[in-house]
């Protein structure tokens, strides 16, 4: 694992461990409390006091505004494959009544990373509308010359002009579908694409960064005890590329969201896939949000 993911499933550990530590209720000792455990372990030292002191900043402010947790049963980490299905939450606590959620990010923001690929439908995977056969003939040509260059053993950093020839008419292609998908079907695709990035379930965001952490409420169905409850937007009012960008698109809905998606490979291998690092940069005014300070 790199450090990147270590410190990511060592952050979901350390928040478990500390919620555990004031309800004493135990951590459900599955595959993905284990390979969290051994990522805490394996943390940098200074990184795992860090987690911790944000994960104990976090853990004591749900427990003041999310009553819940005084009857909590037990607390349990999610796999990565949940996330594949729409439940962005890594850590859940089981409550008498109650299921809370906490999706914990260590030092990033992006909200999730989908694929395209030559076989990734993503009108039919993020809002149950396909895309067009016009979308297939733009991107499949690229993916097969990735696929080539995969099989050669190339990296991305040795093929040249990259951004004009493989970012660039990817991106392209993918702002005239999704603009077409928003267009054609408006408000039976538009709701469920935003859930799709957001996920299906409420929860708590806890991020921890250098000096602070920050705790959001996603709550999308208004069943969390913080927080406002979101109005889904059913509208894009604009999709737009960023400012000299060859690699970012900027979604703006309705109400005052702006998500940005930025497309980036994942390897220093050629794969025949790109990853989209999604992040919201504007929200609602809804949306509630506090910073808590690892100096206090």
């Amino acid at each position: 694992m790199g450090k990147q993911v270590i410190n990511g499933l060592g952050f979901e550990y350390a928040i478990a461990h500390a919620l555990n530590r004031i309800l004493h209720c135990g951590i459900a000792q599955n595959t993905a409390a284990k390979k969290c455990a051994t990522a805490y372990r394996a943390m940098d030292k200074n990184i795992r006091i860090k987690a911790d002191v944000s994960a104990e900043k976090i853990a004591a402010f749900l427990l003041q505004c999310d009553k819940r947790l005084n009857h909590a049963v037990t607390i349990s980490i999610q796999g990565s494959a949940e996330g594949r299905t729409g439940d962005v939450r890594d850590v859940l606590i089981d409550c008498v009544d109650s299921e809370i959620g906490i999706s914990a990010k260590h030092r990033h923001y992006d909200v999730k990373h989908p694929r395209l690929s030559s076989k990734i439908d993503f009108g039919k995977q993020w809002g149950d509308q396909p895309v067009s056969d016009t979308y297939w003939r733009r991107v499949k040509p690229i993916f097969e010359d990735l696929q080539e260059r995969r099989l050669r053993g190339e990296k991305w950093r040795n093929i040249p002009n990259k951004q004009g020839t493989i970012y660039l008419p990817l991106l392209i292609a993918f702002q005239d579908e999704l603009e077409r998908l928003c267009a054609d079907y408006g408000r039976q695709f538009i709701p469920r694409f935003f859930h799709y990035l957001i996920g299906r379930n409420d929860f708590y965001k806890a991020i921890c960064d250098t000096h602070e952490s920050v705790v959001e409420s996603i709550n999308l169905n208004g069943t969390l005890a913080w927080g406002d409850k979101w109005k889904i937007p059913d509208r894009i009012q604009s999709v737009n590329r960023a400012t000299n960008s060859e690699t970012i698109l900027i979604v703006t809905f309705e109400g005052g969201w702006q998500i940005s998606f930025r497309l980036h490979s994942a390897s220093s291998k050629v794969e025949p896939s790109l990853k989209f690092a999604v992040s919201f940069i504007g929200v609602s005014s809804k949306v509630s949000r506090i910073t808590l300070s690892h100096d206090d």
